[in-house]
């Protein structure tokens, strides 16, 4: 009898194998899971991209995946596929903008009449920025033609804004993708009866003004300005971003000086490495620094700025290692300025209140975390889960942080260390194939009691001799607890680890500033 349970048994089977009577799917490693839905999928690529693809699937692979599943969740239900790409877009719930936009250009493509006047209504609302505007205009382009109501969407953008905020557009953000505000508004033909609207207008399409806005007569004056002090009253008085600035002038620290006075919180750590480097923060006592410190200490300015937590991890990444990812531009990281981006990082989560639960943080170390990044920043997967998890253990006093592939290893991570020195622990110990129920075999076979395990994977395992719900299935039995599994997906796949079935397993996709209070809700429920 036993040669038969070897091969065919409902408490241990090995994730090569689909589980006895359950409807699971293999993923690209060989291992088995259970099919995330069309939704959950859509949620993925919208949150996390497709970016640099992953270890086991190109970027080409994913995103045709991601592509044709997006459609299919337009053509279900077109009105709620806008509603949900606008929220992540809104609620800057994703790293970067672009899948959402690529998503809503989907929906003018293959929507319905519905769904297609739903996201023309929303073009305002995911594109925000010129950068944003030109990028969906460059996916149009790919995909369809113009049509009035693209038009009317479009023209939306210039159409809806003051003329102070219209300028300020038009000289910022000149030209990107290939596009320029001259391009877009040959094709959408917007109107504004405002005489200086209009003239802003006539302008980006490079027809005579007689009276220029303020702000661009400045920006026009600025051409080819040699004298530094004229500058910098421009920048002073007009409040002109970097774009806006000749680009002779942008090694001037007395310049950058002037830039930083009112510069948002995520241009700033944009482009602290340059402020660096030139030496405008040159030590913690400048000025400039301490600026910077200020800013990335108030969490209201944080909050603010929308900007991602992502986006300050990478921030202090390339700060730290005091080079860019292109170009040869290098400098020496001040020490206070880091620390303040460590803090920073943190502080765009808000407040998280403690459960009170035992939590086991268990963080995928195996060589597939390593080799993808994150919405093709410079951050491995392994890198960004294992600062993800630091919020969790800061909040949770009551944790036990553990790397796990094919075997369970300490990797010595404690809530007091950096981030900086935490993503170092774990790429150091970045090796090995996928098992993710190891994490909760040990803490059965050590007699945790744990309530609630919170486990940062890519989802590809297939090493163990056991399914991850066998495995929860056994600690729930031996601890006597009713042990919940959180399992936070690092790519935008169809496979996940969570039993559909099961209430007290759940599945997040993404690194935004809500998810640790998700973490917390569910732990309590």
């Amino acid at each position: 009898m036993k040669s038969y349970t070897q091969h065919f048994n409902t408490k241990s089977t090995p994730q090569t194998q689909p589980i006895p009577g359950q409807s699971m799917v293999q993923n690209r490693s060989g291992g088995f899971g259970f099919e995330l839905s069309s939704w959950g999928q859509f949620d993925r690529f919208l949150i996390l991209g497709t970016e640099g693809g992953t270890y086991h699937a190109s970027e080409a692979v994913m995103t045709k995946e991601n592509a044709v599943n997006t459609v299919k969740c337009i053509q279900e239900d077109g009105v709620r596929a806008v509603a949900r790409i606008v929220e992540v877009s809104d609620k800057a719930l994703a790293p970067k903008n672009d899948p959402a936009i690529f998503a809503l250009a989907l929906a003018t493509t293959f929507g319905n009449v519905e769904t297609k006047t739903a996201a023309y209504a929303a073009i305002t609302k995911v594109c925000r920025i010129g950068t944003h505007l030109f990028q969906f205009c460059e996916a149009i382009k790919a995909m369809r033609g113009w049509s009035s109501g693209l038009r009317n969407g479009v023209s939306k953008f210039y159409e809806s804004r003051s003329a102070d905020k219209l300028a300020m557009q038009i000289i910022k953000y000149q030209q990107r993708e290939g596009w320029s505000h001259f391009d877009v508004l040959r094709l959408a033909h917007p109107s504004i009866k405002d005489p200086v609207g209009n003239g802003i207008l006539r302008y980006a399409a490079r027809k005579e003004v007689e009276n220029l806005h303020p702000l661009i007569a400045t920006f026009e004056a600025l051409k080819g300005e040699r004298d530094e002090k004229k500058v910098i009253k421009a920048i002073l008085e007009q409040k002109l971003p970097r774009e806006c600035i000749p680009t002779e002038h942008l090694n001037s620290k007395k310049v950058w000086d002037a830039l930083l006075q009112d510069m948002g919180v995520g241009a700033m750590v944009r482009n602290l490495g340059k402020m660096t480097s030139i030496g405008l923060i040159d030590s913690n006592f400048s000025e400039a620094a301490k600026l910077v410190v200020s800013k990335l200490s108030s969490a209201e300015a944080i909050k603010g700025s929308r900007i991602h937590p992502i986006a300050i991890l990478t921030a202090m990444k390339i700060y730290v290692n005091g080079h860019g990812m292109k170009g040869s531009l290098s400098w020496n990281a001040v020490g206070a300025v880091s620390e303040a981006l460590d803090r920073a990082f943190y502080t765009s989560f808000g407040n998280v209140e403690p459960t009170g639960k035992n939590f086991l943080i268990g963080l995928d170390v195996s060589g597939s975390m390593g080799c993808a990044s994150i919405a093709g920043s410079p951050l491995r997967s392994c890198e960004v889960t294992a600062a993800m998890s630091m919020v969790v253990a800061r909040t949770e006093a009551n944790h036990e942080i553990m790397g796990f592939c094919e075997r369970i290893t300490n990797l010595g991570i404690t809530p007091s260390m950096s981030l900086m020195e935490v993503t170092s622990r774990v790429v150091k110990n970045n090796f090995g194939a996928t098992d993710v129920a190891e994490a909760i075999e040990y803490a059965t076979t050590k007699n945790l009691p744990i309530d609630v395990f919170s486990i940062w994977t890519d989802n590809e395992t297939y090493s163990g001799t056991q399914h991850v719900v066998q495995a929860l299935k056994k600690h729930r039995e031996k601890s006597g607890r009713n042990a919940k599994v959180i399992f936070c997906a690092t790519s935008a796949s169809n496979i996940s680890l969570a039993d559909p079935k099961d209430p007290g397993m759940l599945d997040i996709a993404g690194f935004s500033a809500d998810v640790p209070q998700v973490i917390s809700s569910f732990a309590r429920s």
